[in-house]
């Protein structure tokens, strides 16, 4: 089991699972999706569009945002993709490659 709702899981999906963090039946449980979005093949995020939270990345140190929710600010920890900040306001997270990735910015 997994916790979804407060970013502190009881166990970390592992393979291609992420913690289904949609209200519902499987909320809280590792499935293939995290809200009907599959996660990139290989947790990185080439494309500019965000990472599925707890998917598995290789970069220490990455900085990128949640696909489900642009608010969320996530880092690889060099195995996994986890959420450090919440932009606040009107902000939200850029996804876009390039120096600010992982940002708060102004829209």
């Amino acid at each position: 089991m997994c916790d979804g709702m407060t970013w502190n899981p009881f166990a970390v999906c592992t393979g291609s699972l992420v913690c289904d963090t949609r209200p519902g039946p499987h909320h809280g449980q590792c499935t293939g999706s995290d809200g009907g979005t599959p996660p990139p093949p290989s947790g990185e995020d080439p494309t500019g569009t965000g990472v599925v939270l707890y998917t598995s990345c290789s970069t220490l140190g990455d900085l990128d945002c949640n696909i489900a929710d642009p608010k969320i600010q996530v880092l690889c920890d060099g195995q996994t993709w986890g959420p450090i900040g919440v932009c606040t306001g009107a902000q939200v997270c850029d996804t876009q490659p390039g120096p600010n990735q992982g940002l708060c910015k102004t829209p």
